[in-house]
């Protein structure tokens, strides 16, 4: 992988961001490359819960984005993520959701705890993201408070 001054990832795993993405293999100082990723993020004392609200936009990308599908399939995925596909694209939506599973949500996302999302967030950090870019999930009564929560929980000490 060739870098410039800056390079986006999403739906990067922590061990696929650490293996794909080196300033020291292009020749760059690890400093001189801004690495960014979109790292979505629900915060909740309900595992279960958290998981719940990264269904729907995984489920979705399954189904509607063949890039990143297979970084989903290459996460460990092949036919889970091939069954969401099939039910997403033939408008069975709440059986893909249910389909995607919670192993996959906990690779891709900061699921969890505070603590948690704060431990797997410091992994993405060492593993070379210098610009992580938290987008929270939330919805419902509070939503409000939810999202100033993920904010507090991921913010720089």
């Amino acid at each position: 992988m060739k870098f410039f001054n800056s390079f986006f990832a999403m739906a990067y795993t922590v061990r696929r961001t650490s293996s794909r993405v080196s300033p020291r293999k292009a020749g760059r100082a690890p400093g001189d490359v801004e690495v960014a990723s979109l790292l979505p993020c629900a915060v909740s004392d309900d595992r279960d819960a958290a998981r719940d609200l990264m269904r729907q936009p995984i489920a979705s990308y399954a189904g509607r984005f063949p890039r990143y599908r297979k970084l989903m399939i290459d996460a460990g995925f092949p036919e889970e993520i091939e069954n969401v596909r099939v039910a997403w694209q033939e408008g069975r939506v709440q059986e893909a959701l249910d389909l995607v599973p919670g192993g996959l949500i906990d690779k891709i996302g900061l699921v969890g705890t505070a603590d948690e999302c704060r431990q797997k967030l410091a992994g993405y950090r060492k593993a070379g993201i210098t610009l992580p870019i938290v987008s929270p999930r939330f919805m419902g009564d509070g939503a409000k408070e939810q999202a100033l929560e993920i904010i507090r929980t991921c913010a720089p000490a």
